[in-house]
């Protein structure tokens, strides 16, 4: 019987050594998955590349440059371009049909921008105290429908003071503000709404071959290196809230010399008729500059448009790409076009 007692209490030491071992079993330490998220970071780059281009063809109208270079139809393209220039009613618009441009882009929809509000001598972009209201209907961007909100304008105010600024001195600027969304062609749930206060630079106002310091020339766009600092909040693909934040130390920057994708085509006339020419496109991405960009409950993370460290703008290399620093770690990306 004594033997049993034994027996049993080394049986029940056994099951309590057991069970104490299996109860502080320590879990292995498991890395959590790094974030490598960068599809919001291309969202809302095309988001915000789309609003910039929408104000850059107002950009070029306001000049009075009513066929834009950036946007004329493609040679290969079946669509037109109509502007027309109210100069009573200080309205002009634009209708695309179906266009593809020579950026590449397919348009569609008109255009509308009054600049009613100016002051009286205030006729064009470059003006001081010009300002222009921008209507869009109907308008699609390789199937996106850009659409104001609640019927709302796009607002456009030059911020050039006073009257008898230097180019020499002082870069012309303008404010850009509005509300709009995005529809996806397809997919609804990658639609992007935006909220939008910026800023653009004309960095290289100084430039007489850009804008003379006599003031009383058409800004030359195509040679014009500008630059955007602002906000932009609203929600990305999957009604996801995001803000988007560039500051006036990292502007975002558009050399409107820097075309990655040199041809778009070649002319090729009948035999004996000519010689081949080329066909450039006028495609211009962001080059240079960085935003902060925070989106749901992922880390915030810094979008880079060419180096990491701001260059000046002509050493920025020429492409479509950058990088998302998301706790330190960067990430290669190449922007949607």
């Amino acid at each position: 019987m004594k033997m049993k007692k034994v027996a049993l209490s080394f049986s029940i030491l056994a099951l309590t050594a057991l069970f104490t071992i299996v109860g502080c079993k320590k879990e292995k330490n498991v890395a959590p998955e790094p974030d490598t998220e960068l599809q919001s970071s291309v969202d809302v780059t095309y988001g915000f590349f789309t609003l910039t281009d929408i104000e850059q063809w107002a950009a070029f109208l306001g000049e009075n440059q009513l066929f834009p270079k950036f946007y004329m139809p493609a040679a290969h393209s079946t669509g037109t371009i109509v502007p027309n220039r109210d100069t009573v009613n200080k309205e002009i618009k634009e209708a695309f049909n179906n266009t593809t441009c020579v950026d590449g882009r397919l348009r569609n929809g008109s255009i509308f921008m009054n600049y009613n509000n100016s002051a009286a001598n205030s006729k064009y972009y470059h003006d001081y105290q010009f300002k222009a209201k921008v209507i869009l209907v109907n308008y699609k961007v390789d199937g996106w429908s850009v659409i104001p909100r609640n019927g709302s304008q796009i607002t456009i105010e030059n911020l050039v003071s006073p009257v008898n600024y230097s180019t020499s001195t002082t870069n012309l600027s303008w404010r850009i503000v509005g509300d709009v969304d995005l529809f996806h062609p397809t997919d609804s749930s990658k639609d992007i709404h935006m909220v939008f206060d910026l800023v653009k630079t004309l960095l290289n106002t100084s430039t007489s071959t850009v804008f003379p310091a006599s003031k009383q020339a058409a800004i030359n766009w195509s040679l014009a290196v500008v630059g955007y600092k602002g906000t932009i909040y609203g929600e990305t693909s999957g009604n996801v809230p995001f803000k988007y934040n560039i500051d006036a130390d990292h502007e975002i920057v558009r050399n409107f010399t820097c075309t990655p994708d040199k041809l778009y085509g070649v002319n090729v006339p009948p035999a004996g008729t000519g010689t081949t020419t080329a066909r450039f496109e006028e495609y211009h991405p962001f080059v240079n500059g960085s935003a902060a960009f925070t989106t749901a409950a992922l880390y915030p993370r810094v979008i880079h448009y060419g180096p990491e460290v701001p260059v000046p703008n002509n050493q920025a290399p020429c492409d479509n790409s950058g990088t998302v620093t998301i706790k330190g770690i960067s990430y290669p990306v190449d922007f949607k076009k």
